[in-house]
């Protein structure tokens, strides 16, 4: 997996 998907999960879990 790409690393942009690390990152989008982290602003995820940081927007959520």
């Amino acid at each position: 997996m790409h690393r942009k998907t690390n990152i989008a999960k982290c602003i995820y879990i940081l927007a959520y």
